[in-house]
């Protein structure tokens, strides 16, 4: 009977103990930035459930695949030098799966970091795009992916990531460039357009020391920003080609866009920059709710949910297109997210990937697979795949698995070959 009571006892001082330390260590979150949101006139919360950062994902610091393996802690919001800001913590997850792959995330080569994010709100979109300061080793052999804006030297020092060099270019040549170039800061803090968004981001806990400085250099990019003018009337890419559809429905007298695309859209575009101009124009030809948005390394066909057809739906798509310029070859992932009764679009709920068969099917089709309906789950992947192949793209190539048929076909050989020649040996041995 005593040892059951000490047991108890013992059990019930560890509940306690457990509770008072969870308090002490709630309380120590709380006042590590009370001060500074107390001062800012900011709002923090310690875990945010609420979609409150779902924007900053899908993009550098966040890698791509890693969606599932995100977790933000103390996030804090609130205006600063008379724009919207934030400031948070995000712990990632990253595992070996590439954009595209529709596993369930699990990997055995996996790796954790901890991230100290910063944001302010821009005035108008200037584009999709990252700089950041060139290492020596990227510096020493370059890369082949990295965009040029024409400025010898901030080309020399900086890396600019994009799938819309031309975009990157006319929003930092100028006053930007050169300001990013005289300022060490700079070195500092890399930068990530998205949308009308400017965030920043360093490798290590969230520091409440930290916040302030960080949005003072954004603050400052942002001013520069904001004496811009906006460009295309400030919509994401619309530099880029002819207002109007580049062709009606594929199939019904397109305009010729084989070869040399950059007559399509005008301008001195990149490949992958073509292939979003003309897949938004197809879209607004189409009337279809949706619209693109551009990322860093590929582009989201995502739907339009002010469109009213959406109301009443239950279910909603959202397609990642992944462009290989130096191939031309074009891959399709989607993702299905529940509608909410309040129209808002829930978590992800079931994952696909569009290979080569679906690829032939759609353009088989024809125009019937770009019906501008809610309901119709082929669209993302048959205004690609169509539009694509009218500017000379292609879908996922049918041989990408042919090392591993040919392994297996020598494997095989040489098991039926050994058999062969036991089976020889046993008669050879009965005669």
């Amino acid at each position: 009977m005593g040892t059951i009571v000490i047991i108890l006892a013992c059990w019930l001082v560890f509940l306690v103990v457990t509770s008072m330390w969870q308090r002490w260590r709630r309380n120590r979150e709380l006042g590590k930035y009370g001060e500074l949101t107390s001062r800012l006139g900011w709002q923090h919360v310690q875990k945010p459930s609420n979609g409150e950062t779902e924007r900053f994902l899908g993009d550098a610091p966040f890698p791509v695949g890693s969606r599932r393996g995100v977790t933000f802690t103390d996030y804090c919001y609130g205006p600063y030098r008379g724009r919207d800001a934030a400031a948070f913590e995000g712990y990632v997850v990253t595992t070996s799966m590439p954009h595209g792959d529709m596993g369930d995330g699990s990997s055995d080569d996996s790796s954790s970091s901890t991230y100290a994010v910063w944001a302010v709100q821009l005035p108008h979109s200037v584009g999709a795009f990252m700089v950041q300061r060139t290492g020596r080793l990227r510096r020493a052999f370059g890369a082949g992916d990295d965009a040029r804006i024409g400025n010898p030297e901030f080309d020399e020092r900086f890396t600019v990531r994009t799938l819309q060099p031309s975009v990157a270019a006319a929003a930092l040549n100028g006053p930007l460039a050169e300001f990013l170039l005289g300022d060490p800061r700079a070195a500092k803090y890399p930068l990530r357009f998205t949308d009308t968004e400017l965030i920043s981001w360093d490798k290590d806990e969230q520091s409440p020391q930290e916040i302030e400085p960080a949005l003072e250099f954004l603050s400052d990019v942002a001013d520069l920003v904001a004496a811009q003018q906006p460009v295309g009337g400030g919509q994401l890419g619309q530099q880029v080609g002819a207002a109007g559809p580049a062709w009606g429905p594929p199939g019904v007298g397109g305009a010729q866009v084989a070869g040399d695309s950059t007559a399509a859209v005008g301008g001195e575009a990149s490949a992958a920059e073509e292939l979003i101009e003309l897949v938004r124009q197809q879209i607004a030809y189409s009337g279809a709710p949706y619209r693109v948005e551009p990322a860093q390394s590929w582009f989201d066909i995502v739907p339009d949910l002010a469109d009213p057809r959406w109301q009443g739906c239950d279910a909603v798509r959202v397609w990642h297109v992944t462009p290989d310029a130096g191939n031309r070859r074009i891959k399709v992932s989607y993702d299905g997210h529940p509608l909410g009764t309040d129209g808002s679009m829930g978590p992800r709920s079931q994952s696909g990937q569009a290979g080569w068969k679906a690829f032939e099917r759609v353009t088989n089709a024809g125009a019937a697979t770009l019906e501008p309906s809610p309901h119709n789950e082929d669209f993302g992947v048959a205004v690609v795949a169509q539009v694509g192949a009218k500017a000379g793209w292609s879908g996922p190539g049918k041989d990408s698995n042919w090392l591993g048929y040919v392994l297996i076909g020598v494997i095989a050989v040489s098991v039926l070959g050994a058999i062969a020649a036991g089976l020889a040996v046993l008669l050879g041995v009965a005669h």
